[in-house]
């Protein structure tokens, strides 16, 4: 799979090896410099397609909300790039390290104790909690390690309709309003990046609890308090 990075019009590319790490160099550079402005970006990931924002931008987090149409009082998670950066943002039980170590990257989404003034309020949905995540995707890591902070995300949906599996399952007036889209390219097209995820959105764990508790099933197959 190679992507083709989109910003206002469409650009297309061919299928060599050399073309799709220039494609992929491209699409990580502008994605990130876009998060960095407080932009919203469209991008893969390995369980369904995200739309998101960087964690430190209120005015991006802001967007992101509106342009989902989320409520405020609904928490969304944090993509990271590992357990080191979940931790300045979160804070980790010996389960919820354990967890982590054993499941990440994947798709397992952690919630644990928010970090006093590390999380914005919109982001934990006025809770004192925050759902963390090291996503299994080459393009989307390589982003956050560019990026260097966490990237608050939802599947690329409007509220209440269902998470895109795949690019062209995406509603295109939401490809219209964000102000980056990461998209397969000519060679990949029609393809999902999330077929390892099962298609599914994450298995979520409240670590808070003991036991830990399943908030959601997904790709990642735990039993409460395991």
């Amino acid at each position: 799979m190679c992507y083709v990075a989109v910003a206002g019009a469409e650009a297309r590319f061919g299928r060599g090896s050399e073309v799709v790490f220039m494609v992929e160099s491209q699409a990580v550079k502008e994605a990130v410099g876009a998060l960095r402005e407080g932009g919203v970006v469209l991008f893969p990931t390995d369980t369904v397609w995200g739309v998101g924002a960087v964690v430190t931008r209120l005015d991006g987090l802001s967007r992101l909300y509106a342009i989902k149409g989320r409520r405020l009082d609904k928490p969304t998670a944090v993509l990271v790039s590992g357990l080191a950066m979940a931790a300045e943002l979160g804070k980790f039980t010996r389960a919820a390290a354990v967890l982590a170590k054993q499941h990440w990257p994947g798709g397992l989404t952690i919630v644990v104790r928010a970090l006093k003034g590390m999380v914005p309020e919109i982001v934990r949905g006025g809770r004192n909690t925050v759902g963390l995540r090291a996503p299994d995707h080459e393009l989307t890591l390589a982003i956050l390690n560019r990026l260097g902070a966490g990237i608050v995300a939802g599947s690329a949906n409007y509220a209440g309709a269902g998470a895109p599996r795949r690019f062209e399952m995406i509603d295109r007036r939401l490809l219209d309003v964000v102000d980056y889209v990461i998209r397969p390219s000519v060679g990949g097209a029609g393809a999902s990046p999330s077929e390892a995820g099962k298609f599914m959105p994450s298995t979520v764990v409240d670590t808070t609890k003991e036991p830990f508790k399943i908030l959601r099933e997904g790709p990642v197959e735990l039993a409460d308090g395991q």
